[in-house]
């Protein structure tokens, strides 16, 4: 089994080109994120992704390293330069792309580029041509790969004792029972090249010993904390069909039910995840209407941005009225129907228009709900896609997002995606019949069990805000270090006349120096006991009598002395919070006193979590079941129309951000 993940995730990856193509998407992505204000600065983060990727693809080296093993000697000489690059002769370029390397380091490699945009829509412009540039690429590719070419270990293997990927994962209500399960018989001799959204993957073919044929996708380069977020994502929507919408009568007489891939992984950052449904994503559609019209699918995005950009210090009033200007103008480019031409072209019958239509809307109706009550945002069109066979609709990338305060809440303007193209495919009886009807029977379904659905709720979301507390804790942690450090030099500098006295306000600076740098609390508690004790140190230190050679290592008051060097290390500085500094804070402030000052943080710290556990829960129960008005029987009814008006609202989709295509 470990021979077969090895080879998956070696063997199979994506080509060169295919990674850069990627890349480029993700930095295109990160742009359309940013203001739209006139003047806006490349950010440094984008700066350095730029300088990793020709690093690390065309060996680019700055200029001052390309003189050999001088520079690298001259640099290095300081003790905190950077290390020397590697020489020419040890850095591969891959041959397909070998041509494409003086290009790329003239215009787009931050350590060699003569004129590097400094301003961002330029650098969008930039970055929008080599995207171009490597999808042409990558589009010239061949579809197909023979496997025996990839692996000779997957080709040879033959009935083997490895199960099928995926079935510990739908036994939901029952134990597994391992007998029973399918074993792979061989893996299919061709690999398919699975390209969606830019992204390049691999399809495999698995042949059970059942005689049936089991198909998934190899998804490279995930990041392993969004893994593990889908994975948790996707066992609750399996437990809510389980539990809530196969036992209510109105949810199972409409056969609703989630749509839940099965997610393997197979490494830190491969998984395999099932194929065996054809999906199409919404934004084919948009993109066959923009090429069709001899344009790209990020035309309608950049016109967007160029419509409502504002000068600096524009009001927000300004701001609001100018996004919604811009919008109306885009949606006169975009037709309203996209999506049922799309559709409707590839469908025979008006009958099976009719039950496609009707599927669409039940399906797009619980997963909104789900959706909305999880707080998972990001629906851009690359993340729902629906079944050409059935119809249903399908959510991917489905992560719960937590807010800056630690809370499962989102500050997006509309509850989920309902869009133009969406209701004019519908049409006036599909939103007002199949749509509602499938909103209204999942929030009845989710709220016939109240106490099951808490239950659910805290054993999901408990991973979910620990994870977030655990790296905001080591992000604040990391960037108060600093300031904690020169808080308890301070103090030890201070205390050395001061005595006892001096060394306890010092160690009380320093704590609040440290969270007002935004550490934690038990990062701040560890700053300051250790800001005291080295100010401690260093008052015991001159008190002592002077040492007879100043300046020898090791005395006290020197450079190498301990009490210096306590006061300005990581470690010292920054208790345990630092995340090379040793144990976490909560692990020595568990060590400490009761009483002691990091024992109460870290009990402060635990109540935090477990309060923001509750609220979240709170918060996701209100948006489920809100509080009815006075004067309305149907709650139900009267919450699922007001989400439906708010999915729809011009006001609301103006305001979304530009990648997630509102106008669409």
């Amino acid at each position: 089994m470990e021979r077969v993940a090895q080879d998956l995730a070696q063997r199979t990856k994506p080509q060169q080109e295919e990674q850069l193509l990627g890349l480029m998407n993700a930095l295109l992505h990160r742009c359309y994120q940013l203001s739209t204000s006139s003047g806006s600065d490349v950010q440094q983060s984008l700066r350095a992704a730029l300088e990793e990727v020709s690093r690390m693809c065309f060996a680019t080296r700055p200029p001052d390293a390309k003189g050999g093993g001088a520079a690298g000697a001259s640099g290095g000489g300081s003790g905190g330069g950077r290390a020397a690059a590697p020489a020419a002769s040890s850095a591969k370029v891959q041959a397909s792309i070998s041509d494409l390397k003086a290009a790329f380091e003239a215009e787009l490699a931050p350590q060699t580029a003569t004129d590097f945009p400094t301003q961002i829509e330029p650098f969008i412009a930039r970055l929008r041509r080599w995207k171009n540039v490597f999808q042409r690429r990558v589009d010239s590719m061949p579809e197909e790969r023979n496997l025996e070419l990839l692996s000779r270990h997957l080709m040879d293997l033959h009935e083997s004792e490895v199960d099928v990927p995926g079935q510990y994962l739908m036994a939901v209500a029952t134990e597994p029972s391992p007998d029973r399960h399918v074993k792979i018989e061989r893996f299919g001799a061709c690999v398919r090249v699975v390209r969606r959204h830019s992204v390049a993957s691999r399809g495999l073919t698995l042949h059970g010993n059942d005689g049936k044929q089991y198909r998934f996708v190899l998804e490279t380069s995930v990041n392993a904390v969004c893994q593990r977020q889908e994975e948790r994502s996707a066992q609750l929507c399996r437990l809510f069909n389980a539990s809530f919408l196969s036992a209510h009568p109105e949810a199972r007489r409409r056969r609703l039910a989630l749509h839940v891939p099965v997610l393997v992984p197979t490494g830190q950052h491969t998984r395999l995840v099932s194929d065996n449904v054809p999906l199409c994503s919404l934004s084919e559609a948009l993109e066959r209407h923009c090429e069709a019209q001899g344009g790209a699918m990020d035309d309608p995005l950049v016109a967007f941005r160029r419509l409502c950009t504002l000068p600096v210090g524009a009001s927000r009033e300004e701001a609001t009225a100018a996004r919604r200007a811009a919008y109306v103008e885009v949606c006169r480019q975009v037709p309203v129907t996209c999506l049922s031409s799309f559709i409707g072209g590839s469908i025979a019958s008006p009958a099976e228009l009719f039950a496609f239509k009707k599927r669409f809307a039940e399906t797009l109706g619980i997963a909104s709900v789900v959706s909305h009550a999880l707080v998972v945002g990001a629906r851009r069109p690359q993340n729902l896609s629906f079944s050409w066979t059935s119809g249903a609709v399908v959510h991917g990338h489905m992560r719960p997002l937590v807010s800056s305060r630690g809370l499962l809440e989102c500050d997006e303007a509309v509850p989920f995606r309902l869009t133009r193209n969406m209701t004019a495919f519908l049409g006036p009886t599909g939103v007002q019949g199949a749509l509602f009807g499938g909103m209204a029977a999942t929030v009845a379904a989710l709220q016939s069990n109240d106490e099951l659905l808490d239950v659910y709720l805290h054993a999901v979301i408990r991973d979910e805000l620990s994870i977030w507390a655990a790296s905001h804790s080591r992000s604040s942690s990391a960037s108060a270090a600093s300031s904690a450090r020169a808080a308890a030099a301070a103090a030890a500098a201070a205390a050395a006349g001061g005595g006892a006295a001096s060394a306890a306000a010092a160690g009380a600076a320093a704590g609040q120096r440290a969270a007002a740098a935004g550490a934690s609390p038990a990062a701040a508690a560890a700053a300051a006991s250790a800001a005291a004790t080295a100010a401690t140190a260093a008052a015991a230190a001159a008190a002592a009598p002077p040492p007879a050679a100043p300046g020898t290592p090791g005395t006290p008051g020197t450079p190498g002395s301990p009490a210096v060097r306590a006061a300005a290390s990581p470690a010292g500085a920054a208790g345990a919070a630092s995340p090379a500094g040793g144990p976490s804070a909560a692990t020595a402030a568990a060590a400490a006193p009761a009483d002691s000052p990091g024992a109460v943080a870290a009990i402060h710290e635990f109540d935090l979590v477990e309060w923001r556990l509750h609220e979240s829960v709170r918060l996701v129960f209100g948006r489920l079941k809100p509080p009815r008005a006075p004067g309305v029987v149907d709650g139900v009814a009267a919450h699922v129309h007001a989400l439906l008006r708010l999915a729809q609202s011009e006001a609301a989709l103006s305001q979304m951000v530009s990648s997630w295509h509102a106008w669409f």
